[in-house]
């Protein structure tokens, strides 16, 4: 157990369903070294990432967005809407790229594909916040 972590809560359990066997878990908690509170994914016990990695959050956006971005309509009206609804992520560690695609408001629902786990998630509202 890390002894540098305090206030540590739970804020989101999937134990799975039909659609996937993967238990999927999303824990907030305040790392005592710097006293920042972060966020963490974990799939089937397995941590996969969490926030608070400025690096890895540049990239994340620089990943995500293009992506997003290129699809979008346009009704005449400026600025154009993002059209995505449906994303899947393929990756070990989604965390932060996740967090990405839940700022596109129109994403209702997340396929997330990893080495040796699918999970089907619909819109996370207790991770949107970070």
């Amino acid at each position: 157990a890390n002894r540098n972590i305090i206030n540590k809560r739970r804020l989101y359990l999937y134990d799975g369903s039909e659609k996937s066997s993967a238990k999927i878990e999303v824990w907030e908690f305040t790392d005592q070294t710097n006293l920042l509170t972060k966020r963490a994914l974990f799939l089937d016990d397995i941590l996969k990432t969490q926030t608070n990695t400025a690096a890895i959050n540049a990239h994340a956006e620089a990943f995500v967005h293009p992506g997003m971005l290129s699809y979008y309509y346009s009704d005449n009206n400026y600025p154009p809407q993002i059209n995505v609804k449906r994303v899947a992520i393929l990756s070990d560690m989604p965390l932060l790229i996740l967090r990405e695609v839940l700022k596109h408001k129109n994403v209702e629902h997340v396929e997330i594909v990893g080495a040796n786990t699918v999970a089907s998630l619909e819109v996370v509202p207790s991770f949107m916040k970070s």
